[in-house]
């Protein structure tokens, strides 16, 4: 390969490399809720389902992803388990099979199920209740001790390594790497 063409080769990657980092990079950040210093501001829950699978919410069917509303009715088929993150509140984990309704905001959440089960992780400071169909009022799981509001706890060390991965591209790239390009 020509030095001109090593040199396109390495611009080409370079330039790809920097695109994925700062895709995911954007990704991750709009991924979480920030978490509102005002009691009982409004938050919004984002869906987790696993590959191609969809619950229903408000009667229509949702994938992975969608934002979920305070009052939303969600709904999972047989087999299918569902997870709404709820930013700064926590985290509502849905069994197969389930009809409830979720009421939350960044200090309380209310889970009202009319069939099957859920479960509720609330982070430091917000109140949480899972109403079960036969009336049983059970207290919110409280988040364990560490875990971070609204956030995966693996943001931090996949930036870390995205940039240094990035450095090490970019730096290999603006190398002057004579010693490889065959004489004409």
């Amino acid at each position: 390969m020509s030095a001109c063409g090593q040199k396109a080769f390495k611009a080409v990657a370079l330039f790809l490399v920097f695109s994925i980092v700062q895709v995911t990079a954007l990704a991750s950040a709009g991924s979480s809720n920030i978490k509102s210093s005002t009691p009982g501001a409004m938050i919004f829950g984002r869906l987790d389902l696993s590959s191609s699978q969809f619950i229903l919410v408000n009667g229509n069917g949702t994938k992975s992803g969608a934002t979920i509303f305070s009052g939303a009715r969600l709904q999972t088929p047989e087999g299918v388990t569902a997870t709404v993150q709820l930013g700064s509140a926590g985290k509502l984990e849905i069994a197969p099979s389930t009809d409830l309704t979720v009421t939350f905001d960044s200090a309380n959440v209310d889970v009202r199920v009319a069939a099957g089960n859920a479960f509720l992780t609330t982070n430091n400071g917000v109140n949480g209740t899972v109403t079960l169909p036969e009336g049983a009022v059970n207290a919110a799981l409280p988040a364990p001790a560490g875990a971070a509001a609204g956030q995966g706890g693996n943001t931090l060390g996949f930036i870390l390594t995205a940039s240094l991965i990035t450095i090490a591209v970019i730096t290999y790239a603006v190398s002057d790497d004579d010693d490889n390009v065959s004489p004409r």
